[in-house]
């Protein structure tokens, strides 16, 4: 089935279905960041309380990835990807046109926890239909492809809407409905039909109780990580931030109890154990990269509009080679998956991040954008677009067909706290260093310097931990 014809046909289907998820949310993303000044100066409210519009987004879809990951598994991943992408299209249009901040914060987390249905499920799309090479890694770097494709045109999107002013700004969620739509009519069309399953038995129950307690705990955990970043006292009052560091060990004791018992528990905690446990150092490489990956946009931003006082709109074409350079990244991973061992193209990516960051950390005065600016957004898209494209090749490979969407759900939660996690630090250190040295600039340069060492030590932890993974399509014996 996966030779000639049949694999491009695999590919083109369930590609497209991750690809598309993946460039709706980057797109989203992109936008919704650059447009909290217009949202806070249209409802008048203040730029923290608008925030929310963007966390709120955030906090939903990464709470919703790992339930969501395991109801695909059990009910149906085509199922739940048109379903997640319905909703996300539906309380994206309500988002458009509501006036209250509250409501708007609800629906636009409610369009997060439509996306958090269908990106694991399209993960496990890719990863059921794909069981050979080289479609698996082609189509994991299409899938990857989504997420530059989506940052670009988003975050020009989102600098006109806010240079419109007034509440043109929420126009940008109609644009998410409608890029939502086209995905879904195609998927309802070109994604295979899955076997009919059998529920019968505990393997095809879903555990309630589990799910209740991990979503309140990583609620909790990435609500006080993100209020820990934005308020003053936030780090100073870590009571929301211990109970959900507890509730997240009561999770896994809960789930070690049902796996004693024989019964189904939402997460195999065997999956962290397998294959000398290849799967916790791939999780542990990749919050550290994405930790710099995601506060690096929030860290270029804060330098072009607060430190050197330009429009959203030129910020938006001063890191626009960002997305260019990692389509062209996601393109080299296809390629280079097959010949080149999969810890060193991870490494070369961390660095690659690592350096972005540094070099806008040293960088003087009055030097011209070209001199160290332009060479950064040259090397960041690498640590994205590798950990994305040889990261998801490595995670399918090393869990079982059963377990593709769970998995999936997995890599995609740790992007998403990686993320919250690069905002969050950054934004903590530049605060940090502002009131002890008064200096707004050399407290951004110091923010990109701990992005700098986050992405060095998932050099490291790779190095250590995974050094001896050979290609990425042979970890897990799945080749």
């Amino acid at each position: 089935m996966e030779a000639g014809w049949g694999g491009y046909h695999c590919f083109l289907m369930s590609g497209d279905a991750k690809w598309k998820k993946a460039n709706v949310k980057s797109a989203s993303n992109g936008a919704s960041n650059i447009n909290i000044p217009a949202a806070a100066a249209d409802l008048h409210t203040s730029t923290l309380a608008a925030q929310w519009i963007a966390s709120s987004y955030s906090l939903a879809y990464g709470c919703g990835l790992l339930v969501s990951g395991r109801l695909a598994d059990v009910y149906g991943r085509k199922r739940l990807y048109l379903m997640g992408l319905g909703l996300f299209a539906i309380f994206s249009v309500i988002s458009g046109v509501v006036r209250d901040r509250v409501a708007i914060c609800v629906f636009r987390a409610l369009s997060g926890l439509g996306a958090s249905i269908a990106l694991p499920a399209a993960f496990g799309i890719v990863g059921t239909t794909l069981s050979t090479e080289p479609w698996r890694t082609r189509a994991y770097a299409a899938v990857a492809l989504g997420y530059p494709i989506g940052a670009g045109p988003g975050q020009i999107i989102g600098a006109a809407i806010a240079e419109r002013g007034g509440r043109a700004w929420q126009y940008q969620f109609l644009a998410f409905a409608g890029g939502a739509v086209i995905p879904m009519a195609l998927g309802c069309f070109i994604i295979p039909l899955e076997p009919p399953r059998s529920q019968a038995g505990e393997r095809g129950k879903i555990d309630w109780i589990g799910a209740t307690i991990l979503v309140t705990s990583l609620g909790g955990l990435m609500f006080s990580i993100t209020q820990g970043g934005l308020i003053p006292r936030g780090w100073k009052e870590p009571l929301v931030f211990a109970l959900s560091l507890l509730l997240l060990g009561v999770f896994g004791l809960w789930q070690h109890y049902l796996q004693v018992k024989n019964k189904a528990p939402l997460i195999d905690l065997g999956i962290f154990t397998r294959h000398e446990r290849k799967v916790s150092y791939l999780l542990l490489s990749t919050v550290s990269a994405y930790t710099a990956v995601g506060g690096w946009p929030y860290m270029t931003a804060i330098w072009y509009q607060d430190v050197k006082g330009e429009s959203p709109m030129l910020n938006a074409l001063h890191v626009l080679t960002a997305p260019v350079v990692g389509a062209l990244a996601c393109i080299l991973v296809p390629i280079l998956a097959p010949r080149v061992r999969a810890p060193w193209l991870l490494m070369f990516g961390a660095f690659s991040t690592s350096a972005a960051c540094w070099l806008y950390a040293v960088e003087p005065r009055e030097l011209t954008y070209w001199a160290m600016e332009w060479p950064a957004n040259i090397f960041n898209p690498f640590g994205a677009d590798f950990t994305v494209g040889i990261g998801s090749v490595l995670m399918s490979n090393l869990v079982s067909k059963e377990e593709q969407s769970l998995a999936g759900a997995l890599f995609q939660t740790a992007l998403q706290l990686s993320i919250t996690l690069g905002v969050c630090l950054s934004s903590l250190v530049q605060t940090e260093v502002l009131n002890h040295t008064g200096d707004f600039r050399i407290a951004v340069k110091d923010g990109f310097w701990l992005l700098a060492g986050c992405a060095w030590a998932s050099c490291f932890f790779t190095f250590v931990f995974m050094r001896q993974v050979h290609l990425a399509k042979d970890v897990g014996g799945t080749s």
